[in-house]
């Protein structure tokens, strides 16, 4: 049975049981005591109690009948399906006009792979359903026809008739539990969170409606935190709910914690041997650890129970793809589609993960099978329109040594150019030092808009990231849109391509992120992702899990900055590995992963050491790399407490009175974090009432309260001068640092204070060189004071840290044109191309400043740029271009889009000017 079809069974039970008419006159002991133990998990009893009522009512009762589908509902969670089948099938026999009772008995025998009886079952309720004696205004009856249909895959009736059932019934919660089911089949997040919202608002603990609700998080947008939240509250109610568990531990999966995936599982089959979500979670967890016979296992006794479970295999695939591993879901997904040859979810999955893997035409012709028999499912819909509608008008595919390129046909040329050639040069240093080339040519599928680049990745219309890799292919947004620095995502993005491909898609998350992070700054040391204090931060919290457990950052990810301090945090292991080891030795332990080999075993070969003394030499490392952050005063990203300890310490208690000083002062700093002044204050005040135990705590528990006072006080508009003082006091008192010197820079422009603030941001600066707030706001201060040379330095400093915008980098080379600073044109420009490839006013601009620097070789291929891209001036560039040419000694122009250098070396990239 499916986790959406465990749903909507349970919403057809209390439908029916909220329809019996005669409850009122039911002693204690009765079915609405059998439904509140089925409710709260005591299966065993409820089924007992429900059988008791069901011998004596009989089924023609109303309340017999709602006996009936509790006790078959309590056999089904505890695996007694056969049984369940026998006692709905005598019912039936004996209420043949009644719709609940058959609705059931389809569920029944859908979870048997008997999809023969469950089409007989719709046809029957379909002619019950046209009767003049049915009730089609029943809620119960309503639920139940939709049910019918549903798996009968007649789901735009099905979607007709739960609305209608949500309209007949509006403050019950079960109709909407229903519908959301359906949603979430089809992959209608938002739908389905609007309809399990509506069940949560009748009935705030319903356990589906939390499930639901909770499955809608994740599809979403991976909100881990709320998800668990809605689930622990459906275990509070439930605590043997099967969903629950299998949500969480598909979580756990996700997480790489298998030790918690095989807890939930055991936990599952402890109620039901046969729960299929504990066959399919088992199943997963084999293939990911290599345990062929496990898996054969798995696949065997569930096929016994439901023949040609196409869910089964489709969720094993699906939870592959998410850990990266492309092929093996694949070879499942084959091996669904040899199983349930005609299943829509099976054809999904695998025409979705052979588009993946480049191989298109199987794919889509797959995906026409799967939309021919569901044509309800998002994803298979959104691909098959982006394909045969943008990409075979829009777009054309390009082709060099390595590579093979999809891109929009206005984009062609800047790709040619610009794009491509970096990337072959990039290829080629990749393909040397790995040992490996990729089977085929890499495709890198280059999307214009953002809709069509998440569709293409996902199948569903968002998605929060720039590219993605599923190893022989990669999709990302156009380089052209001028959102990205797209030299720094595709050469990411194409290591990945290597470190999966060297592994067999076997390489640990935080190991290929770790390399790819690694690889970009190698290529240019500009390209380091820079935010040292978020992650000296993390360090100092200990919110960063340890060596050999690295991927669960990515997992625990709730927040942009936590996201950031994983990649920084993975490629800071990587710079460990390889400076202490050696490059060849993590190139060795991919071929290890590949070969099987576990996280533990590779890294102590890797280093030949235990683990834990290989843990404490990257600790020596990261203490080594911060030193200088350690030594400062940073109250906000190093002393702020966890916030689930800000909630504790809110409440009162024991617990709470009992805090000390400090820990309140870095409660309010969480607090003061989450702009939350209210809370800030009241704890600011009981750590000033508080007396510290010791000469140092009282200092720094001072220092801490001064400092949150200051920041909350500039925050309510205190005068700026009454700011400066008391920061400018802790300074004296030795508690200085970035964090303190940025506040008083704000202060002081806030004070219109010029000078001040370029003293205090420049202070700053030195103190944490790779911050672009610091370096934004020392621009600020430079236009206050009326500096303009000293603007733009700080702002391409900004701009370097940070050199993702194409609007910032034109108006920087304007900026730089203007003051006559034709060295800062040429040393930006080569950067902005990796932002706004095809701007031929860029090009035009840097071919001016080379030229005025007499580098008059890179001048000229800068103009063909610029006139190839359409520059609106060509003839003046051509003029120049000729006087160029002459002072070369050539008689005629070369080609200017033939000759390029290597993008590899110098200080800038020696992009094709």
């Amino acid at each position: 049975m499916t986790r959406n079809a465990q749903a909507v069974g349970a919403a057809l039970v209390l439908m029916a049981c909220l329809d019996t008419g005669d409850a009122a006159a039911e002693p204690p002991g009765s079915w609405r005591q059998a439904q509140t133990l089925l409710r709260q998990g005591h299966y065993e009893r409820a089924l007992h109690t429900a059988d008791r009522i069901a011998h004596t009512q009989g089924s023609r009762t109303p309340t017999g009948r709602a006996a009936v589908l509790l006790a078959a509902r309590a056999e089904q969670a505890l695996g007694m399906l056969s049984s369940a089948r026998r006692r709905l099938e005598a019912a039936s026999a004996r209420a043949p006009d009644n719709l609940p009772l058959l609705a059931e008995l389809s569920q029944v025998a859908m979870a048997l792979g008997d999809r023969a009886t469950a089409h007989l079952l719709l046809e029957t309720g379909s002619r019950l359903w046209q009767h003049k004696g049915t009730d089609r205004t029943n809620p119960a009856n309503l639920v139940a026809m939709g049910s019918l249909a549903q798996r009968g895959a007649n789901w735009k009736w099905g979607n007709e008739l739960f609305r209608e059932a949500v309209s007949r019934a509006p403050r019950a919660p079960e109709p909407n539990v229903a519908w959301g089911s359906l949603f979430i089949e089809k992959h209608a997040a938002q739908e389905a969170a609007s309809s399990f919202h509506e069940a949560l608002q009748a009935d705030p603990r319903h356990p589906d409606a939390l499930v639901g609700w909770a499955r809608t998080q994740l599809e979403k947008g991976y909100d881990r935190a709320a998800a668990e939240t809605a689930l622990a509250t459906a275990l509070s109610e439930n605590p043997r709910h099967a969903g629950a568990r299998a949500l969480r531990a598909e979580m756990a999966l996700d997480g790489d914690d298998l030790a918690q995936v095989e807890a939930l599982i055991g936990e599952l089959r402890a109620v039901n041997p046969r729960d299929p979500n504990a066959a399919w979670l088992s199943a997963a967890v084999a293939r990911l650890t290599g345990d062929a016979p496990r898996y054969t296992r798995e696949r065997e006794a569930r096929l016994d129970v439901h023949p040609a479970d196409g869910a089964f295999f489709a969720h094993v695939a699906e939870a592959l793809v998410r850990q990266r591993r492309y092929l093996e879901a694949r070879a499942v997904g084959e091996e669904c589609q040899m199983q349930a040859q005609r299943d829509a979810r099976c054809l999904t999955s695998l025409g979705t993960t052979l588009m993946r893997l480049g191989e298109e035409a199987r794919g889509l012709a797959l995906l026409r099978e799967a939309f021919a028999a569901d044509p309800y499912e998002a994803r298979t819909f959104n691909l098959l329109r982006l394909f045969d509608t943008t990409i075979a008008t829009r777009y054309t595919i390009v082709e060099t040594p390595h590579l093979r390129f999809r891109v929009e046909r206005a984009r062609k040329v800047a790709l040619e150019r610009i794009v491509a050639p970096f990337l072959e040069d990039v290829f080629a240093d990749y393909a040397k030092r790995y040992g490996y080339t990729p089977a085929g040519k890499v495709t890198i599928e280059l999307y214009g808009d953002p809709t069509d680049f998440a569709v293409r990745t996902v199948g569903l219309p968002v998605l929060e990231v720039s590219a993605v890799c599923f190893g022989p292919v990669i999709t990302a947004m156009s380089p052209s849109a001028g959102t990205m620095n797209w030299g720094i995502v595709l050469a990411h993005e194409l290591a990945h391509v290597f470190s999966l491909g060297l592994s067999r898609e076997r390489v640990p998350r935080w190991l290929t992120e770790g390399l790819a992070e690694w690889e970009t700054t190698r290529l240019h040391p500009e390209w380091q992702r820079s935010d040292s204090l978020a992650s000296w931060g993390a360090l100092r919290r200990k919110s960063l899990p340890p060596l050999g457990q690295l991927s669960r950052a990515f997992y625990e990810a709730d927040s942009n900055e936590r996201a950031v301090v994983a990649y920084l945090h993975s490629a800071s292991a990587v710079t460990f590995l390889i400076e202490r080891f050696g490059f060849a030795a993590v190139r060795q332990a991919l071929l290890a992963f590949g070969a099987g080999a576990s996280e533990t075993e590779v890294l102590g070969a890797l280093s030949r050491m235990p683990l834990a003394e290989l843990s404490r030499a990257f600790q020596q490392h990261l203490d080594a790399r911060f030193s200088a952050l350690a030594a400062q005063f940073l109250p906000e990203s190093a002393e702020r407490a966890p916030r689930a300890r800000a909630e504790a310490l809110l409440a009162s208690g024991p617990k709470a009175e009992a805090a000390r000083p400090e820990e309140l002062a870095r409660v309010a700093l969480t607090w003061l974090d989450a702009h939350d002044d209210t809370k800030a204050e009241r704890l600011l005040a009981r750590a000033r009432r508080k007396a510290a135990s010791g000469e140092a705590e009282r200092a720094r528990t001072e220092a801490l309260v001064d400092f949150a006072s200051a920041r909350l006080a500039d925050r309510q508009g205190a005068p700026p001068a009454q700011v400066v003082h008391a920061l400018e006091g802790l300074a004296k008192r030795g508690f200085d640092g970035f964090e303190l010197r940025l506040a008083l820079g704000f202060a002081s422009l806030r004070a219109k204070n010029a000078a001040e603030a370029v003293a205090h941001l420049e202070r700053a600066t030195r103190f944490a060189p790779d911050q672009v707030e610091a370096w934004s706001m020392l621009a600020e201060a430079c236009d206050l004071a009326h500096d303009p040379r000293a603007e733009l330095e700080a702002r391409i400093a900004a701009f370097f840290l940070d050199p993702q915008s194409g609007r910032m980098a034109t108006r920087l080379i304007e900026a730089a044109r203007q003051l006559g600073a034709q060295d800062k044109v040429a040393r930006l420009a080569p950067w902005v191309v990796f932002v706004v490839p095809d701007d031929p006013q860029i090009h035009a601009a840097q071919g001016r400043a080379l030229q005025a620097l007499g580098r008059y070789r890179e001048a000229t291929l800068a103009y063909g740029h610029a006139l190839a891209f359409g520059h609106p001036e060509p003839d003046e560039l051509k003029r120049a271009l000729a006087q160029l040419h002459r002072r070369l000694g050539e008689r005629k122009p070369q080609n200017e889009a033939s000759t390029t250098a290597p993008l590899l070396q110098g200080p800038a990239p020696s992009l094709p000017p």
